[in-house]
């Protein structure tokens, strides 16, 4: 089953209002290599090629569009090619009816066709990031501070994993255990 409620919030935006519920904000989001400006696809017709190039740089000029993003992007405009090809057809099936000749049939399945694919767009344009709470919605590895990569080392306010060990009463040497003779 699909997501339920309204959708989430962007995490910049969360932050900017002072995170009203107190929930933890994602402080690991990946960064992946932005896109250089890419050329599109062959493959695409005239509404993905006007789509691809409307969007890429839009992407690429904020610098949401990444290296990694590029196929997603082929995919939804690919669709967007599609939507055209089926609004022409089912254009051209009104087009029949107008003449007297028509084919309940026919003009079910394109229409049928077209909810099919504008539901993928949406799914495209989410994973995209083109929705504002699709990016928050990532999460990557925590980056680590100077601080706690030092306390992970052990250099940090103790002075080493060796001072942790000794205790200055015992002239330096390792303290026996407690509770052995």
């Amino acid at each position: 089953m699909g997501r339920r409620g309204p959708p989430r919030k962007p995490d910049e935006q969360k932050a900017r209002e002072g995170n009203p519920g107190n929930k933890s904000l994602n402080d690991r989001l990946p960064e992946y290599d932005s896109a250089d400006v890419i050329e599109p696809p062959k493959d695409l017709k005239a509404a993905g090629r006007a789509l691809w190039e409307k969007q890429s740089g839009m992407l690429i000029q904020h610098g949401v569009l990444r290296k990694t993003d590029t196929e997603i992007l082929h995919k939804y405009c690919k669709i967007a090619d599609d939507m055209a090809f089926y609004e022409k057809l089912l254009d051209g099936i009104r087009a029949k009816r107008k003449l007297g000749f028509f084919e309940l049939k026919e003009l079910h399945q394109c229409q049928r066709g077209i909810i099919q694919l504008r539901t993928q767009f949406k799914h495209y344009a989410q994973e995209l990031g083109l929705t504002p709470a699709s990016r928050s919605g990532v999460q990557g590895k925590k980056k680590k501070t100077s601080g706690e990569r030092a306390q992970e080392k052990g250099q940090g306010q103790t002075g080493g994993n060796v001072a942790r060990f000794f205790k200055r009463d015992t002239g330096g040497g390792i303290p026996p255990r407690s509770g052995t003779a």
